[in-house]
């Protein structure tokens, strides 16, 4: 993706990835549903998809279907 998107789709898919990551990193070390740090965790991966997925829109001329800051 970093060879031909863009930097604004580029560093949200970025974000994306590493809070992915940290949620794969926190049920590994056994945190489970309903702890605050695997909430968080969760939360984190939802807005970063948010803002990848507006990114993209945004970058290939679809943003009526981005959502609203």
């Amino acid at each position: 993706m970093e060879v031909f998107a863009p930097r604004a789709v580029v560093e949200p898919a970025l974000h994306y990835f590493r809070s992915v990551r940290r949620l794969r990193d926190e049920a590994g070390a056994g945190v489970v549903d309903g702890d605050v740090r695997c909430e968080r965790a969760f939360v984190d991966v939802m807005e970063a998809l948010a803002e990848v997925l507006d990114a993209m829109r945004l970058d290939t001329g679809t943003d009526a279907l981005a959502s609203a800051p």
